[in-house]
């Protein structure tokens, strides 16, 4: 303990200005000298900065990796849909020349009978498509909900069905949402 004291007390000495040869052997640093030096400083800067910039290289190569990856994933699967859709459009275009060509020829009495059956059918189905159209209203449905799901504004199913603005509508009520075609 005492020894500590004792360089404590030199040092004490050495700054106020006393003879440095009394200090025997106890370095103290001086106000001029500075612990570390601008350049020491200024190179850890100038390391800190590069590990920060190599790291950020290296996270932004990865990043830029995944979403290329993704990218090309994503270019992959359009492809795919892109030659599935293809035929879809030849067999759908077939279809559609084949329907002008019945209609056609639907009037001058060429089909056979098995043919003519199937062409009742769908002049059957035209003649529904030319009905009305009702909705029975579940529970929580709306007017507006309703006229979204038929593609029609709301205001034309209140005046379809003699509703007033403020009027509500009931759980299983039947609502025309397109008029008969005559």
């Amino acid at each position: 303990m005492s020894q500590i004291r004792n360089v404590l007390e030199r040092a004490e000495k050495h700054r106020e200005g006393s003879n440095p040869s009394t200090m025997q052997g106890v370095y103290a640093p001086s106000r001029k000298e500075p612990l570390m030096t601008n350049k020491t400083i200024l190179w850890i800067l100038v390391l800190q900065f590069l590990g920060i910039f190599i790291l950020g290289g290296v996270f932004y190569g990865y990043i830029k990796q995944d979403s290329r990856e993704s990218l090309d994933s994503t270019k992959d699967k359009l492809e795919q849909l892109e030659k599935k859709i293809d035929p879809l459009k030849d067999q759908l275009s077939r279809v559609e020349d084949a329907i002008k060509t019945v209609d056609k020829m639907a009037p001058r009495g060429i089909f056979s009978a098995t043919e003519t059956k199937t062409l009742h059918r769908s002049r059957a189905k035209e003649t529904q498509q030319n009905s009305a159209l009702y909705h029975k209203v579940e529970r929580g449905e709306t007017i507006y909900r309703i006229s979204k799901r038929y593609g029609i504004s709301a205001e034309e199913i209140r005046r379809l069905n003699n509703l007033k603005q403020d009027q509500k509508i009931k759980t299983g009520q039947k609502l025309l949402v397109k008029p008969a075609k005559h």
